[in-house]
C-alpha cells in the first residue's frame, strides 16, 4: 500500500489576461420627460477591469436616447470623441440623455464596442409626456340613492393641465343621460403647469347634479374636448333613483363646516333641514352628534310625507387643531344611518391687556 500522497499548490491571483469592459450602472431610468425637450444628462462610467488595453471603437445609443461625450462633471476622465484606449485599470465617464419625439414609453440601449473585446450595454429607460395633456379627477362621480325628481346636491370635477403648453378646451358637455345629469363648469384655456405653480390657472372646475327621472341605477358621461393630447377626455356618472313609495329622508345639506373657534366656547349654530320626500312615513329612531359638536332638534318620532324638521348644530371644541364629527339620523329611511360630516378648527383664547374681549390664535 502506497498510502496517501501530497501534493502543496500555490498561486498569486492577477487581473484578468487581457481586456474587460465593464459599465457601470449598467441601466438607466429616465422617468417622465415632455416630447422635444432633453433630459437632465445621466452619467455612465466605462472601466476597464483586466490587465491589458481595452481599443473602443464606438460608444453609440439607439432611438431616443443619445451619448454626450466630454466632460460630466463626475470627476471621472472623460471619455474621448472617435476611438481611443484604456489602459487596465483605468476609467472613463460618459453621459447619456433622453429627447422623447412621442408621448409613450421608450426603451433603448448604449452599445460600447471594442476592437478587441465583447460588447457591453446600458440598457435605458424612459417616457415621453406631451406637450398638450390634461387630467380629470376625479374619473367618475357616483350620486347615491335620491328621490324620484328629486334634485341633488351637486358634486365637483377637477381638469388640470399637466403639459408644459396652454390647453384650449372647447367642449365639456353631458354627451349620455343629459336628461337626469346637469352640468355647469368654467372651463375654457388652461394654462401650462410650470407657469401656474402660484395662482392655479392651470385648473377648471365643474359641478353636476342629479336628478333622475326613473327608479333604479342610472347612468351618464360627460365628454371633454380640447387639444391636449388624447382628447376626448370623458368622466362617467352614476346615479340611482329611488321609489318614492319607500321611506326616503333628505338632507339640506351634506356637511357642514364651522371654521375656527376658541375652545371650551360654543361656535354660532347652524341648522340642516330633514324632509320626508318620499310617499311613507319616515320613522326617527335617533338623532345624535360624535366628536366636538352638539345638537337640539325638534323633529317629531314620525315624519309624514312632505314633513320636514330642523335640526341645529353647534360646535364647542375641547382641544386645538381639527376638530371632525359627525350628525347621524338613525331612521326606517332608505340608507339609514344617514351621516352628515362635520369639521372645525380649535384656538387657543388670550387676554390682551386693556382689551374686554378674548383674542383667538388659531394653528398653534
Amino acid at each position: 500500500d502506497a498510502g496517501t500522497q501530497s501534493v502543496t499548490l500555490s498561486g498569486t491571483g492577477s487581473a484578468t489576461a487581457g481586456p474587460l469592459p465593464v459599465v457601470s450602472p449598467d441601466e438607466l431610468d429616465f422617468g417622465s420627460q415632455p416630447v422635444d425637450t432633453e433630459s437632465a444628462p445621466q452619467e455612465v462610467v466605462l472601466s476597464n477591469a483586466g490587465s491589458g488595453a481595452l481599443n473602443v471603437s464606438s460608444i453609440d445609443a439607439d432611438g431616443d436616447f443619445s451619448v454626450r461625450l466630454g466632460a460630466t462633471g463626475s470627476g471621472v476622465t472623460p471619455c474621448p470623441e472617435g476611438s481611443f484606449s484604456i489602459p487596465g485599470g483605468a476609467s472613463c465617464s460618459f453621459d447619456v440623455v433622453f429627447k422623447p419625439s412621442q408621448a409613450v414609453q421608450a426603451s433603448g440601449s448604449v452599445v460600447v464596442t471594442s476592437s478587441n473585446a465583447p460588447p457591453v450595454t446600458v440598457s435605458l429607460m424612459g417616457a415621453g409626456t406631451g406637450a398638450k395633456t390634461i387630467t380629470v379627477d376625479p374619473e367618475e362621480i357616483d350620486f347615491s340613492g335620491v328621490p324620484l325628481n328629486e334634485t341633488s346636491g351637486e358634486q365637483t370635477f377637477t381638469l388640470t393641465s399637466t403639459g408644459f403648453e396652454a390647453v384650449t378646451v372647447t367642449s365639456v358637455a353631458v354627451t349620455s343621460g343629459a336628461a337626469e345629469f346637469a352640468l355647469t363648469h368654467n372651463c375654457a384655456a388652461l394654462n401650462p403647469a410650470s407657469s401656474a405653480a402660484n395662482d392655479e390657472s392651470n385648473t377648471c372646475t365643474g359641478t353636476v347634479k342629479f336628478t333622475p327621472a326613473q327608479v333604479g341605477a342610472r347612468s351618464g358621461e360627460i365628454t371633454i374636448i380640447s387639444d391636449a393630447d388624447g382628447s376626448p377626455h370623458t368622466l362617467q356618472l352614476f346615479g340611482e333613483g329611488l321609489a318614492l313609495d319607500v321611506p326616503v329622508l333628505f338632507a339640506s345639506a351634506s356637511a357642514l363646516g364651522f371654521g375656527q373657534q376658541g375652545y371650551g366656547y360654543r361656535s354660532l349654530a347652524q341648522t340642516v333641514t330633514l324632509t320626508n320626500a318620499g310617499l311613507q312615513p319616515v320613522i326617527i329612531a335617533d338623532i345624535y352628534t360624535t366628536g366636538d359638536f352638539v345638537r337640539s332638534h325638534g323633529c317629531p318620532p314620525v315624519l309624514a310625507a312632505d314633513q320636514s324638521c330642523i335640526v341645529t348644530i353647534g360646535f364647542v371644541p375641547s382641544l386645538p387643531g381639527v376638530r371632525s364629527g359627525l350628525l347621524v339620523i338613525e331612521s326606517n329611511a332608505y340608507g339609514s344611518p344617514l351621516r352628515l360630516p362635520l369639521q372645525g378648527a380649535g384656538c387657543r383664547y388670550f387676554s390682551i391687556a386693556g382689551s374686554r374681549f378674548p383674542q383667538a390664535s388659531c394653528g398653534q
